[in-house]
């Protein structure tokens, strides 16, 4: 399973020929923007507990629904970036 952390250092680098620098942002912070940006406060709040489930690791479900529907075991993400790769760089 992929994580923020793992997107943004090593094959995704070499995919992209460029490094990624990740930042953190506080929860706090992001709903602030939102709601500054025009969000009603009550979804940037369950936005908000959203992003902190995520950040827990609460988020991540692997299923077999892409096997089962398209009769195929699933791609990394890895393998999906590297043959798209013209399209993330723009070549």
């Amino acid at each position: 399973m992929q994580t923020i952390s793992t997107l943004t250092s090593g094959w995704t680098c070499s995919v992209l020929g460029m490094p990624l620098r990740r930042v953190d942002i506080s929860v706090d912070a992001v709903k602030r923007r939102m709601i500054e940006a025009g969000m009603p406060a009550s979804l940037a709040a369950a936005l908000g507990e959203l992003i902190e489930r995520i950040r827990a690791g609460n988020a991540a479900v692997q299923t077999d629904t892409v096997e089962r529907v398209m009769g195929r075991k699933p791609r990394t993400f890895e393998a999906w970036a590297r043959e798209h790769t013209p399209v993330w760089t723009g070549g």
